[in-house]
C-alpha cells in the first residue's frame, strides 16, 4: 500500500486502515518527512475520535482536538530523546538505570486500559533509532499487548529495522508528492511536504534561496577551500537554527537537518560526475557520524577535504 502524503490523503488512508479493524501494529514507512507523521496523526484520531465519521475522525470532538494538540489521555508517543537522537529502554520499560531525563515509560502507560474511549495508541516515532536492546524490548510488546491497544510506527530507515518486528507489522509506504514550492525549497526538500513546511516563512525561504546559491557551487571548489566550506556550513547551520528551530531544538538536531538537505541537492546533480557522487557518500557518511554525536566541525572539516579532491 502506498500514499502520497497530502493532509487529505493521510486522512483517506487513516480511515481505510481504521475501517478495516486492522488490530496489528502498522508501520509508516518512507522517506525523511515524506508525511509519516500526519498519516499517523490521522490514524490515531480514527482509533480515538468518540464520533467517527466513515471510520476517520470527526476532528472537531474533544478526543481528535486532543490528539491534535497531543495531550489525549489515551495517546502516547515515543520518539528520540537527547543530543544523541536515540530511543532507550527507558522509554519503553523501568530499568534499573534510569536517568533523571529520562520519560515516563510507556509500560506504565499500558499497565491500565483506557481511560476516555474503547483504545490506547502508542506512537513510536523514528523507529530506526531504537537501541538495540529497546528494540527487542519493544518486540515483546508487539508480540503481545492488550486488544485495547493499538501501535503506530513511523520509520524513514526501513531497512534498519529489526525483521522480527516488520513482520509483525502492517507496512504502509508513504510516499513524495510534487512539491509547490519555490525552486530552491524543492531542491533542498526534494518535494518532501514535511521539510517543506518549514520554509513557509518568508525568512526560511530566503535561507532556501542562499544556500542553494551557495550549495551549488561547492563542486567548482578545490581542496584548498576545503576549511573555508566547513565553516561556512557551520554558519549556515547557526543561521537555519536560529530561524527555524523550535526552542529547546539542539543544535545538533538543525546540523544533521541541513546535512541532509545539502545531500538532497548534491544527490540531484548525480550522474558520471565522480566528484559529486563522492560528495554525496561524504556526506552520508558525515551524517551518521554527527547522528552518532562526533564533533561537527572536525567531521565536516574531513568531508570537504576527502571529497574535493
Amino acid at each position: 500500500m502506498s500514499i502520497s502524503s497530502k493532509d487529505s490523503e493521510a486522512v483517506a488512508l487513516a480511515s481505510a486502515i481504521a475501517k478495516a479493524g486492522v488490530a496489528v501494529p502498522v508501520l509508516l514507512a518512507g522517506a525523511q518527512g515524506a508525511g509519516q507523521n500526519s498519516v499517523a496523526r490521522e490514524l490515531a484520531k480514527a482509533y480515538l475520535c468518540r464520533s467517527p465519521i466513515n471510520g476517520v475522525g470527526c476532528g472537531e470532538c474533544s478526543s481528535c482536538l486532543s490528539v491534535e494538540r497531543s495531550n489525549h489521555a489515551d495517546l502516547f508517543v515515543v520518539e528520540p530523546q537527547g543530543d544523541g537522537g536515540f530511543i532507550r529502554k527507558a522509554a519503553l520499560v523501568m530499568t534499573k538505570d534510569r536517568r533523571k531525563d529520562d520519560p515516563f515509560p510507556m509500560s506504565e502507560f499500558l499497565r491500565v486500559g483506557p481511560l476516555v474511549g474503547n483504545a490506547k495508541v502508542v506512537i513510536v516515532r523514528h523507529m530506526e533509532r531504537l537501541q538495540s536492546d529497546a528494540a527487542n524490548t519493544l518486540l515483546r510488546f508487539l508480540e503481545e499487548h492488550p486488544a485495547w491497544c493499538r501501535f503506530i510506527l513511523t520509520t524513514s530507515a526501513l531497512g534498519h529495522i529489526l525483521p522480527t518486528i516488520r513482520s509483525r507489522c502492517l507496512i504502509v509506504a508513504c510516499g513524495y508528492r510534487p512539491s509547490e514550492e519555490s525552486t530552491a525549497v524543492a531542491r533542498l526538500t526534494r518535494g518532501a511536504p514535511e521539510l517543506a513546511d518549514q520554509f513557509e516563512e518568508e525568512r526560511c525561504r530566503t535561507f532556501a534561496e542562499d544556500f542553494v546559491a551557495w550549495a551549488d557551487q561547492i563542486p567548482r571548489a578545490g581542496r584548498p577551500e576545503a576549511v573555508r566550506l566547513s565553516d561556512e556550513l557551520s554558519q549556515w547551520c547557526d543561521r537555519f537554527h536560529e530561524i527555524s528551530a523550535p526552542p529547546g531544538t539542539p543544535l545538533r538536531t538543525t546540523r544533521c537537518k541541513v546535512l541532509e538537505m545539502l545531500g538532497n541537492l548534491v544527490s540531484q546533480s548525480l550522474g558520471s560526475d565522480e566528484r559529486s557522487r563522492r560528495l554525496l557518500e561524504r556526506i552520508l557518511e558525515a551524517h551518521r557520524a554527527v547522528t552518532g554525536n562526533a564533533q561537527f566541525e572536525s567531521v565536516t572539516d574531513l568531508m570537504f577535504a576527502e571529497s574535493l579532491r
